[in-house]
């Protein structure tokens, strides 16, 4: 059996202290946690970056880690481009980070978490 969600991300916040969790993890803790649905993320570069370091990325890992789920999502446009790409399947979601303005204009969690309600296909 598949597991449920997998989320490839860029790389992890270079403002990430230890003890706590970001802000883009809190908003996908409140989108999948609607759901009672875990989600493992795996970003495409290990340190923290502005732009992907495509000599980090190992795409047998990716195409490995996307055969093991049944979604499969991107986070952030970089990301979207390079799997798409690369063949993966998967959806793109709107980058959960307060940063992404289109927090600020007519995206809000409501539109994400219907499409997500779809996708994973729960009552």
């Amino acid at each position: 059996m598949k597991n449920e969600v997998l989320i490839f991300g860029h790389s992890p916040s270079p403002n990430k202290k230890a003890s706590k969790k970001t802000a883009t993890m809190k908003r996908l803790d409140k989108w999948f946690g609607l759901f009672g649905v875990e989600y493992k993320i795996i970003n495409l570069n290990d340190t923290p970056s502005n732009k992907l370091d495509h000599d980090q990325i190992n795409d047998s890992d990716l195409y490995e880690a996307a055969a093991q789920y049944r979604n499969v999502y991107s986070i952030g446009a970089e990301v979207t481009k390079y799997l798409t790409k690369r063949g993966i399947t998967h959806r793109p979601l709107p980058h959960p980070s307060p940063v992404n303005r289109n927090w600020n204009q007519q995206m809000s969690d409501a539109t994400v978490i219907w499409g997500l309600h779809k996708d994973l296909n729960v009552v």
